[in-house]
């Protein structure tokens, strides 16, 4: 019976194997013709990138945990702009980028126009410190005491009112019931956000820059839909390397934890 059933086995391997290889085959040469247009791009293609791509993120963010360059850092924003990206954010931890955020915005605008293209509005947000209305691409610059510090500057005075205040001095406040009896109301993770000094909305796409391993001080929840791409530096970055990572995001399937 065993002997009977072997060249069944043996045929259904074969099969098996054959089909295995020809969907790595086809992975492969779709892989290769679709990455095709990144070798050949110039930074007048960016404006075309939706046309290769399945997706283009609608908020990028970079996360630099290295020596920041400023004008690489311009050049990557530009870019991101060419891509029609509508909102921009930039994460360094020493804040280099928020203390020059009037040269950056330069720098941005001599990237742009290498291309010959109009520049288009830039409308800079540094938390608690400008936020410039408009309509245009928006550029965020974070810091890192904009993550979890942010949480902390936001519950320690709701301790000290709920616990420290007597109630006669918290009626007509806002955040609380107005009832006899101190409580805040029902709090969520987007009702928590407005009183965040970082209100922007969820990154689609992370991109990090250096080796080092960081949360960059995100809030968890506003990591929670994000896909994380890696460059190596952003120090003298090469076009391919950011429309390799806009690659892979366009063509991955995001399932939103289901």
């Amino acid at each position: 019976m065993k002997l009977f059933n072997l060249p069944f086995f043996l045929l259904l391997k074969v099969i098996h194997i054959t089909i295995s290889a020809i969907q790595v085959i086809s992975s492969w040469l779709e892989e290769f013709f679709s990455l095709s247009w990144i070798r050949a791009s110039s930074t007048e293609k960016l404006f075309s990138v939706a046309d290769f791509v399945e997706k283009v993120p609608k908020h990028l963010c970079f996360a630099v945990v290295e020596d920041v360059s400023k004008d690489d850092v311009a050049k990557l924003i530009a870019w991101a702009m060419m891509a029609g990206i509508p909102e921009i954010s930039v994460w360094d931890a020493e804040g280099e980028l928020q203390r020059n955020a009037k040269e950056l915005k330069l720098a941005i605008q001599r990237e742009y126009r290498k291309t010959n293209a109009t520049v288009p509005s830039i409308l800079l947000c540094i938390p608690n410190v400008l936020y410039e209305e408009g309509t245009g691409f928006r550029i965020n610059l974070w810091l890192q005491d904009n993550g979890r510090t942010d949480i902390v500057n936001v519950c320690a005075p709701i301790h000290h009112y709920l616990f420290l205040l007597p109630y006669s001095l918290l009626q007509g406040c806002k955040l609380y019931c107005q009832k006899d009896e101190k409580r805040l109301d029902p709090l969520d993770p987007e009702k928590f956000s407005e009183f965040l000094a970082v209100k922007s909305l969820t990154p689609d796409l992370v991109l990090k820059c250096g080796s080092i391993e960081s949360m960059c001080g995100f809030m968890p929840w506003q990591l929670r839909v994000a896909e994380f791409g890696f460059i190596q530096s952003h120090k003298g970055v090469k076009l391919d390397t950011f429309l390799t990572c806009l690659h892979k995001y366009g063509n991955c399937s995001r399932r939103f934890g289901k």
